[in-house]
Order: C-alpha cells, then sequence, then structure tokens
C-alpha cells in the first residue's frame, strides 16, 4: 500500500535524548504539531524523527492521525481567531512562568504581563481550553 506521510525532523542534545526521547518517547508538543500536519496535508500518519546533535544517533516515532486532537486543533484555532478581534490571548500553556518552553517563547514579555496569570480559576480555564492536548 502507498501511504501518504509526513516527516519532522527535531534535534536535541544527550540529556533530551536519554531523559526524554529514550525514555518517554517524543515530546507532546511535537506529537500536537505533526498531527496537524498530518491533518492538514491529508496524510496516513507521521513520522517525527529526532538526531542527537552530539552523536548523531537518530530515533523516529509513527504518529497516527488523531481525530479529537485535530478536533481540539481546530477549535482552539476557532477560538483564538474570535480572541484575536478582541486582542486577547488564550490562557497559558503552562501553569506557571517559570517553565522551561517559557524562556524561549518570543511573546514571553507581554504573555507574563496578563492579569490571566493571577486568576483563581487559571487552571479550569487553561483545562478547558487546551482539553487532552496539557
Amino acid at each position: 500500500k502507498n501511504n501518504k506521510i509526513v516527516i519532522d525532523m527535531k534535534t536535541c542534545g544527550s540529556k533530551a535524548w536519554k531523559n526524554q526521547i529514550m525514555s518517554k518517547g517524543p515530546h507532546k508538543d511535537y506529537l500536537i504539531q505533526l498531527t496537524t500536519y498530518v491533518h492538514i496535508l491529508d496524510c496516513d500518519y507521521g513520522i517525527v524523527a529526532y538526531e542527537n546533535k552530539d552523536n548523531s544517533k537518530m530515533a523516529w516515532f509513527q504518529v497516527p492521525r488523531n481525530d479529537i486532537w485535530w478536533e481540539i486543533i481546530q477549535a482552539q484555532a476557532r477560538a483564538m481567531m474570535a480572541m484575536s478581534k478582541e486582542k486577547k490571548l488564550p490562557p497559558p500553556k503552562y501553569e506557571s512562568k517559570k517553565n522551561f518552553a517559557c524562556s524561549y517563547c518570543d511573546f514571553k514579555s507581554l504573555c507574563h504581563k496578563s492579569k490571566i496569570w493571577d486568576s483563581p480559576t487559571l487552571e479550569n480555564k487553561r483545562r478547558e481550553f487546551y482539553k487532552s492536548l496539557l
């Protein structure tokens, strides 16, 4: 059978290779990203490939179509389009400004000023918006 697939290549250092890739598998954020590619490109599945940039070892993970995640991703896109008209941000994905991913975000200075971080219902807002993508 001729499957239509999309491959996304990632790199990581030896620490992430050992602590994440070899022990837990692919990063969830990359699985979500690849799910988007699989659906937009109408592929049968995707593959996320990791290269350890310290020694050039490779690991590949097949990512099946995930229709449940795709529905959530589309709902988030619609919600963010509506939010953009009001110049509102979605709730932060991470539970803390100190999250590692936040340290590299181009929008952290804007996001970290948002009052939503002080909301007593922040966790509920995060779970409602991101659902199983958290």
